[in-house]
C-alpha cells in the first residue's frame, strides 16, 4: 500500500517532520481533526532566536482530486500562496496550531 496522505508540521511556514501518513482519506482526516481539536501537538517554544514561531498543521496528498492551490491570511491580512518543494504533493488542507 502507498502512502496517499501525510499529516505533516510547518514551523514558520518551512516543513518541520511528518507526523504520521496513511493510505486512506477517512483515517487521514479523522487523525488531522482530532489533532486540531484537541490540540494534542504542543509546543514549549513561541519565541525562537528573538522572532515568533508559528506552527501549522497540513495535511497533503498526492491524490489527483487535491486542490491545486491554496492561501494562507497572515496576521497583517495579507493572502500568501503556499507552495511545496516537492511537486509530488498538493495541500489538502492546512490549519494553526494555537500554542
Amino acid at each position: 500500500m502507498g502512502n496517499n496522505f501525510l499529516v505533516v508540521l510547518f514551523k514558520n511556514r518551512k516543513r518541520k517532520k511528518i507526523i504520521k501518513r496513511f493510505s486512506t482519506e477517512k483515517r487521514a482526516y479523522e487523525y488531522f481533526n482530532s489533532l486540531i481539536a484537541n490540540n494534542q501537538v504542543g509546543f514549549e517554544k513561541k519565541i525562537e532566536n528573538a522572532t515568533e514561531v508559528d506552527y501549522e498543521l497540513g495535511l497533503l496528498t498526492n491524490t489527483t482530486n487535491g486542490q491545486k492551490s491554496l492561501f494562507i491570511t497572515d496576521d497583517m491580512g495579507r493572502n500568501n500562496p503556499v507552495n511545496l518543494e516537492n511537486s509530488d504533493y498538493v495541500f489538502s488542507e492546512i490549519k494553526k496550531i494555537q500554542s
